[in-house]
């Protein structure tokens, strides 16, 4: 199924879109649904700063 992924995303998002209505977790590629696969995932969650996210959040 995650061949799909990475030739033609649109169809696989919605195949993806399809098997989460239907609650068929068996046919959803977690992986790269989560994002665990993605190099662009790795590449953003490796450029944030976890101080300036909390200070992000404080108030005061």
């Amino acid at each position: 199924m995650s061949d799909h992924y990475e030739i033609d995303i649109a169809l696989w998002s919605e195949r993806q879109a399809d098997a989460l209505r239907r609650r068929a977790s068996n046919e959803v590629d977690w992986e790269n649904v989560a994002g665990l696969k993605s190099p662009a995932a790795d590449d953003v969650t490796g450029k944030l700063d976890p101080v300036s996210l909390c200070d992000a959040g404080a108030t005061g």
